[in-house]
């Protein structure tokens, strides 16, 4: 005959476990849901706006600046949602009002990303 406390200590053991792993996986899929990527600002002006989307995505996200201002020469270090081909859209508002849409860029490719105007 089995010890039901010694039964109890084993089930929850078992389910300790699987708790944990599930932990490990969720974390690990975290990492995989988001990169970081470097923007550096090549420009001549600041720039105080930057969305980034997936290219086919309808919605722009929020600011990614989070109204702040990225001066020139300044980089910043972003988490964005991962996708699969690497492949963003990048939409930039600058101090002096212009606009620049980069489709498709590859944020994967290099440590850091050099945004110029062409």
């Amino acid at each position: 005959m089995v010890n039901r406390s010694n039964w109890t200590r084993a089930i929850a053991c078992i389910s300790l476990i699987g708790v944990l792993s599930g932990v490990t996986v969720a974390a690990t899929g975290f990492n995989r849901l988001s990169r970081e990527v470097t923007i550096k600002n090549g420009t001549r002006t600041a720039i105080v706006s930057l969305q980034a989307k997936a290219p086919g995505a309808e919605a722009w996200p929020l600011d990614l600046l989070n109204r702040r201002n990225l001066g020139v020469q300044k980089s910043v270090t972003l988490s964005l949602h991962a996708t699969p081909e690497c492949l963003y859209d990048l939409k930039v508002v600058f101090e002096d009002g212009h606009r620049i849409l980069k489709q498709r860029v590859d944020l994967c490719r290099q440590p850091a990303f050099l945004l110029t105007d062409f």
